[in-house]
């Protein structure tokens, strides 16, 4: 820390890596006389809050779903953050991304708009009908936004074509985990990183692309 520059700071919090950067220099010497030591630290703390709630919310989402479909299968940062990471929120999230088969797609969407969650989006609703997830869902008071997703990719988009993210591979990949005692499914940790990097191939944007990384 001490050795970088404000401006190198700055990109590093807004690329979303501010709390992973906290969490490693710690044992750097020196970091405690940085003046920039307050934004790494608020943008720890800003995040710690906001991953809290979005995993409370995902808490109650799943206890929802038990005994009325399959367990979900968590995607992205809502998986690879409670498995993978020292910290959950060291893998920044900008929503929940939760996929499930297509008979089982209407009760959970039923459920999130039992729960307050309205859908909203600057695409229509004709967009979504071709997607891999139907029209996102936001709650206003708790902030969360949440996407429900039938598949990996568009049914259009080349990847989708790929033998490795067909059905029948993404059924075979799947591993039964929990959270917060709960059951759910995860993608193999093999696939996840194949899953993570084709999202960096296909657009590698600054915020949200180095979430994964």
């Amino acid at each position: 820390l001490p050795s970088l520059k404000d401006h190198q700071v700055k990109w590093i919090i807004e690329a979303g890596l501010g709390p992973l950067f906290w969490f490693a220099s710690q044992k750097d010497s020196g970091t405690e006389d940085s003046p920039l030591l307050i934004d790494l630290k608020a943008a720890d703390l800003t995040t710690r809050l906001i991953n809290r709630i979005q995993l409370e919310t995902l808490g109650e989402i799943l206890g929802r779903c038990v005994g009325l479909m399959p367990p979900i299968t968590l995607l992205k940062g809502s998986s690879t953050g409670s498995e993978l990471y020292p910290e959950p929120h060291l893998r920044v999230m900008r929503d929940l991304d939760l996929l499930v088969d297509a008979e089982a797609q209407p009760k959970l969407e039923s459920i999130l708009l039992e729960m307050g969650f309205r859908q909203q989006s600057t695409n229509s609703q004709e967009f979504y009908a071709t997607h891999h997830h139907s029209m996102p869902f936001y709650h206003g008071e708790r902030g969360v936004w949440v996407e429900v997703h039938r598949g990996l990719f568009p049914p259009s988009n080349e990847l989708a074509q790929l033998p490795v993210f067909s059905p029948g591979n993404i059924r075979a990949e799947l591993r039964p985990s929990w959270l917060r005692g709960i059951p759910v499914m995860r993608l193999s940790t093999e696939l996840q990183i194949v899953y993570t990097a084709s999202h960096w191939a296909l657009e590698l944007k600054r915020a949200g692309g180095v979430f994964g990384l």
